[in-house]
């Protein structure tokens, strides 16, 4: 069974996320707010955007999902806004 990734490792995955309006990644941004690793392999991503109706929003999902998803031991990314 492969070793699941910490959500530390996450968290550095994500810098690679760029919001392309603003240039810089959503962990710097303050975007990325936080990251569980159940035990069975499912990920979740806490993402707050900059705006509710931000126009990129599917591209940073994509992004971020395309990043976690072929990590060794995920079984699924959940992308959730923030409560």
């Amino acid at each position: 069974m492969a070793t699941l990734p910490t959500p530390e490792e996450i968290m550095g995955l994500l810098r690679g996320v760029i919001d392309p309006e603003l240039g810089n990644d959503i962990v710097d941004l303050g975007m990325a707010r936080q990251v569980t690793v159940s035990p069975q392999g499912e990920v979740n991503i806490t993402i707050a955007l900059t705006t509710s109706g931000c126009p990129l929003r599917a591209q940073i999902q994509r992004d971020a999902r395309a990043r976690v998803i072929d990590l060794p031991g995920v079984t699924r990314v959940r992308l959730l806004g923030p409560n």
